[in-house]
């Protein structure tokens, strides 16, 4: 499935958010399924990703979790994705809510 890469805005009030994963950077690699990249998702930037920013995309497609620096992390308005760049859904009940602390240490 091929998701936009553009009209995507970053979600205000998730920093304190806990996840199971134990952070944000690792449940974005254990569910995208990659290592942490050298690069922020947002085109143009090449900082290196610091957090798992959370993302949501104005046309509804939910919420998300891509590596951003931290200044991206912080962009008041809609951004552009780098192509390539794999979303793990933020969606706890979809994901590391579903496997248990064990499961997610053998990933």
């Amino acid at each position: 499935m091929s998701i936009a890469a553009n009209g995507w805005t970053i979600k205000d009030g998730t920093s304190l958010r806990p996840c199971v994963c134990g952070s944000w950077i690792q449940h974005w690699m254990t569910f995208s399924g990659q290592f942490w990249p050298p690069r922020c998702s947002v085109a143009g930037c090449s900082n290196a990703p610091s957090v798992g920013g959370h993302v949501v995309h104005q046309g509804g497609m939910g919420e998300g979790i891509v590596p951003l620096c931290a200044s991206c992390s912080r962009l008041p308005g809609p951004f552009v994705l780098r192509a390539g760049i794999s979303i793990a859904s933020a969606i706890r009940a979809e994901t590391c809510e579903r496997v248990s602390r064990a499961e997610l240490r053998t990933v």
